[in-house]
């Protein structure tokens, strides 16, 4: 994701590194005729010789074809990089942190995923952020619906894991951030996850106040090419509830958040 990365260098090396392991004969004067630039050019900038100028970022994002935000946020590190001023650095900086608002993440690795793809993992470890919490096992498990072992147990994994603090009067959460994991294969332990989810929502859709969630749905015709736009449409959605989320002044419960978005036909016409 584009918004991890603070400089142009860092990003640029992360793309050309991803088309290596796609193609390992894959060259830098390939890479560099697919952003429309001087193989000379892309090699000092990758040195960290030569500054991105905002124009010149302009020109790759439109190469990468990257959204307008995606865009916006490269041009913004560009013009950082290349300003000499420290108070229009400053300025700039505060606009590159408006557009990665909420896409700091916690990256859990799919191995210890495995160790979480217990639904509840994630709903303790927000519970765990609910301000003035009472922390007694036994009513906390019983909020869930999980048995107080259960509880105890995502606490110690949460905790080996390095995104628990159980060393004071009760275990908090180390980092204000999502987690976020991924998998370019199919993964045992996110399809048990996910699956484990959407039983969930069938249960608690039913017995729920219809005006304290929220279901909706659409059946569409969509152009695979526009997938990477729609992902960022979903992307903002999420960061914008998350957003809504950290501003709570007395939050009460957890909640769920899933988007699912797939084609129904099979095959090509």
């Amino acid at each position: 994701m584009i918004y991890e990365h603070k400089d142009v260098k860092s990003y640029l090396s992360f793309k050309y590194s991803e088309s290596l392991k796609k193609n390992p004969r894959y060259s830098m004067r390939a890479f560099a005729a697919r952003l429309g630039v001087a193989s000379s050019t892309l090699s000092e900038v990758l040195s960290g010789k030569k500054k991105v100028s905002r124009e010149m970022a302009a020109k790759i994002s439109r190469s990468l074809e990257l959204s307008a935000k995606q865009a916006e946020y490269l041009c913004l590190l560009a013009e950082k990089e290349a300003s000499k001023s420290e108070n229009h650095k400053r300025s700039v900086y505060e606009k590159i942190k408006g557009l990665s608002r909420g896409h700091s993440f916690l990256d859990v690795s799919v191995e210890s995923f495995k160790m979480l793809s217990d639904w509840y993992h994630f709903a303790v470890l927000e519970l765990l952020e609910l301000p003035d919490l009472n922390f007694q096992v036994s009513k906390l498990a019983n909020r869930l619906g999980i048995t107080s072992v259960e509880f105890r147990d995502a606490i110690h994994r949460l905790e080996r894991l390095g995104y628990v603090d159980n060393s004071g009067e009760r275990p908090v959460k180390k980092d204000k951030v999502s987690l976020q994991v991924s998998s370019k294969v199919r993964n045992e332990a996110l399809r048990k996850y996910h699956d484990t989810m959407l039983e969930r929502s069938k249960a608690y859709l039913a017995s729920q106040d219809p005006l304290k969630r929220f279901v909706g749905s659409e059946t569409l015709v969509f152009d695979e090419a526009d997938l990477e736009e729609a992902n960022e449409i979903f992307e903002d959605c999420f960061q914008k509830i998350i957003a809504l989320s950290e501003r709570a002044k007395k939050p009460k419960h957890v909640f769920y958040l899933g988007i699912q978005f797939f084609s129904l036909t099979k095959g090509d016409k």
